[in-house]
């Protein structure tokens, strides 16, 4: 299989009745930018951290799975910093 022709349903117009209680995909950057705030960011690599713990424990697959864990709950605590400093001072370091 083709990875173009795979990846084809990914990359699609925007609906035109796109409202709050569209489910069916994800948008990223463009129009969709404008959803997402610092913190909602965060949240989303917390949860991501969750699901993964959740399913290691479900799955039997800690081993597998515990660095990405581990990357999702460290970037979820970085972007939650960054979030609470001004945005004159949230550059890609902390130091």
């Amino acid at each position: 299989m083709n990875w173009r022709t795979a990846a084809a349903p990914l990359f699609q117009d925007i609906p035109e009745a796109l409202d709050d209680t569209w489910r069916h995909g994800a948008l990223v950057g463009g129009p969709a930018a404008s959803h997402w705030d610092r913190f909602a960011l965060a949240g989303s690599f917390k949860l991501a951290g969750d699901v993964l713990v959740e399913s290691a424990v479900s799955t039997d697959n800690a081993h597998e799975l515990v660095y990405p864990i581990l990357y999702s709950y460290r970037h979820a605590v970085e972007l939650y910093l960054k979030a609470m400093l001004p945005s004159a001072v949230n550059k890609h370091s902390l130091a």
